[in-house]
């Protein structure tokens, strides 16, 4: 991560340096209180982060975390850690943030009391859903959707999309039998999804066996036996490699 590359290199300056970078771009800004420079209080993670590191590891395993954010002074690209250090987020995070931080549409929608009951609720989109919720979906998701997509389902993350995916494949593409011991783990059929080496569809149980990115993100689970294929590793720029990429494709 970028931050972390950044982080190193400010921890070389030690631990009292300070660096600060700001732009020279004259647009308006998208974000009322956007953050217009990177500013380094303190190795990163830093006291702030590793502190509330240790108080975490005794309710969970926090193997992954890689310092502690506050939310609220986070704004556009910019992500703000525990103590204080502003860095530029190319990433967003994993690609999860993806209108910026404290968006203010997002803030706006969030806080309308039209939303409230939605948010409070929790309803259970596939057996209650609320009223409205034909205009909702006709308004938002299906106002953008790609021509000749007619239908759309919710979920609420990535690795949920594909492992939904996952499923309706076989149920489209295979005729089940009702009366089958698929309740017993008894599968009807057998089918497979072809996959790439190196890729990342998510760590869901189903999705896992489609990823293959680490092994340590699918160590002690077992994975479906589906075919794997490796993917073209082409170079760029593309029309300066014309004969390697057609000899790698």
């Amino acid at each position: 991560m970028l931050a972390n590359l950044l982080s190193r290199n400010v921890h070389r300056l030690g631990k009292s340096s300070k660096l600060s970078y700001r732009c020279q771009s004259n647009e308006r800004k998208l974000f009322p209180n956007d953050h217009d420079s990177i500013y380094m209080l303190s190795e990163c993670p830093g006291p702030k982060s590793n502190i509330l590191l240790e108080e975490i590891t005794k309710l969970q395993n926090p193997g992954a975390v890689n310092f502690f954010v506050d939310y609220e002074m986070s704004h556009g690209n910019f992500i703000v850690d525990a103590d204080g250090n502003r860095l530029l987020d190319m990433f967003m995070q994993i690609s999860s943030v993806t209108l910026g931080y404290n968006h203010p549409a997002i803030i706006e929608a969030i806080t309308d009391p039209k939303n409230a009951s939605f948010f409070v609720n929790r309803p259970d989109l596939s057996t209650f859903p609320p009223s409205n919720f034909q205009n909702r979906l006709v308004n938002t998701l299906m106002s953008v959707a790609p021509c000749g997509l007619n239908e759309v389902s919710q979920t609420e993350c990535g690795a949920g999309a594909n492992e939904s995916a996952v499923k309706q494949i076989f149920m489209r593409g295979v005729a089940g039998n009702e009366n089958s011991e698929t309740d017993r783990n008894k599968p009807d059929h057998q089918g497979s999804i072809l996959s790439f080496a190196n890729a990342f569809h998510g760590r869901l149980f189903t999705v896992l066996s489609t990823t293959h990115t680490s092994p340590i993100h699918k160590l002690d689970l077992p994975a479906f036996d589906w075919p794997i294929a490796d993917f073209p590793q082409l170079q760029y720029p593309l029309d300066e490699h014309v004969v390697e990429n057609k000899k790698e494709e």
